[in-house]
């Protein structure tokens, strides 16, 4: 992902050619950026997977970026490299939020909150004696 001028990586795992697709075009229809590329890192056995929504999803919604870059009238072919069409740049909420790609990779690396079975039954135990004392006030 672009970044200003310089490319930011999304993940820290090598991916298949299909899945870095897929992740590339995810981040940049979710966030303000518009330019992936993917790098080749020959052949790996270990891969990471893909969440389930963007699994798939160059295939799914490659018609909203293109392999060229337009430089004074002219269609120049890129590399590797994809940049989102115009007509798409901003058409979800998080871009209309203005999500750069940092705050999106901060959102996904951050772990999620485990809650422990001891603070559940505490909540439970505190909800059960506020109902009583409800129900006593009324009275």
């Amino acid at each position: 992902m672009k970044s200003g001028k310089i490319f930011l990586k999304l993940n820290k795992k090598p991916l298949t050619r299909n899945d870095s697709l897929s992740k590339g075009a995810y981040a940049a229809d979710f966030t303000t950026s518009r330019t992936f590329k993917i790098v080749p890192v020959g052949k790996r056995l270990i891969v990471e997977k893909l969440p389930k929504v963007q699994k798939n999803y160059f295939k799914r919604q490659g018609f909203k970026f293109r392999d060229v870059k337009i430089k004074k009238g002219r269609k120049l072919q890129l590399r590797k490299k994809f940049i989102e069409k115009t007509k798409f740049a901003i058409d979800t909420k998080s871009e209309v939020q203005g999500l750069t790609i940092a705050k999106q990779l901060k959102q996904q690396r951050r772990p999620k909150r485990q809650v422990s079975q001891q603070v559940l039954n505490n909540l439970a135990k505190g909800r059960a004696i506020r109902m009583s004392n409800l129900k006593k006030s009324r009275k």
